[in-house]
């Protein structure tokens, strides 16, 4: 008597009929990376170690800190590069059309939410623990409706460039609007925002209520796979490059060491961000 095929059943034509199991299934959505890729995860690593080392060998609280502060000293960068990490993750996911990039998106999000609130930035604290965090559980089932071969979503594109630039001028309006909010003495102050008014500070203002509009539009954009989210998210972290490239030489030039080291990791991650962010853009145009 024949032996039944361990592959899985036989079709009519006789051939056999190959099934994974979840666990493959898994390990080939999730890791499913090309050497550029690779790259960018080491270089992240690589990059998180060097800070780690810095941080804790090189720095130190300030003398007089209350044990809040050492906490905070202490615990922050761990959180931080865990968040960077998991954001890597969900930004190189997205890229390749994979669903899992929200599962990471929601680690990463109460990471920075948890950021936040140790740093008591309540923007951090809404924007991440409210709006991402929903979203990215929104986007879990959204995409699970429109799954094609290969565990990849299939992407949209906007019909017309009219409704395209619409978009990216609405997010640039509404962000340079958004930036002057951040600058009334009630909002700076429920943000926390001590810092005095200067050229840097309204440019930096203005590029972090763009940034910040622009990723609102491009994540509600990548809840429907559309493939010119990325777009929004090249122009966002290019505007966040150039912000952070105004706090390290800000930094540099007050001596704030702990905040210099801090500016250029984040400076570091976003740029390779920035550089999946084009990827992702050359990705999705080719199908």
């Amino acid at each position: 008597m024949p032996s039944k095929p361990v592959v899985g059943r036989s079709n009519r034509l006789g051939r056999a009929k190959i099934t994974l199991n979840p666990i493959n299934k898994a390990k080939q959505s999730i890791f499913h990376l090309n050497k550029f890729h690779w790259s960018l995860i080491l270089i992240n690593f690589s990059v998180s170690i060097i800070y780690i080392i810095v941080y804790f060998v090189v720095l130190t609280p300030e003398a007089g800190a209350s044990e809040w502060k050492v906490f905070m000293f202490n615990i922050t960068p761990v959180i931080s590069i865990g968040a960077t990490i998991a954001n890597l993750f969900c930004t190189i996911l997205l890229s390749n059309r994979r669903i899992q990039n929200f599962y990471f998106g929601i680690v990463a999000v109460i990471l920075f939410a948890i950021i936040g609130v140790l740093t008591r930035n309540w923007l951090i604290v809404i924007l991440n623990g409210g709006y991402y965090l929903v979203f990215n559980i929104l986007g879990i089932f959204q995409w699970k409706k429109h799954m094609g071969r290969n565990a990849e979503v299939v992407e949209k594109s906007i019909k017309t460039k009219k409704t395209f630039f619409t978009i990216i001028f609405g997010a640039i309006i509404l962000g340079v609007t958004l930036s002057f909010t951040f600058a009334i003495p009630a909002v700076k102050s429920f943000l926390g925002d001590t810092e005095k008014s200067g050229w840097a500070y309204w440019i930096k203002l203005v590029l972090n209520g763009t940034s910040l509009m622009l990723c609102v539009f491009a994540m509600q954009l990548a809840l429907r796979a559309y493939k010119e989210q990325w777009n929004l998210w090249m122009i966002a972290n290019f505007s966040v490059l150039l912000l952070w490239t105004i706090n390290i030489v800000e930094f540099a030039e007050s001596n704030d060491s702990l905040s210099l080291a801090t500016s250029i990791f984040t400076l570091f991650t976003y740029t390779l961000s920035t550089a999946n962010s084009i990827y992702g853009y050359i990705n999705w145009k080719k199908k």
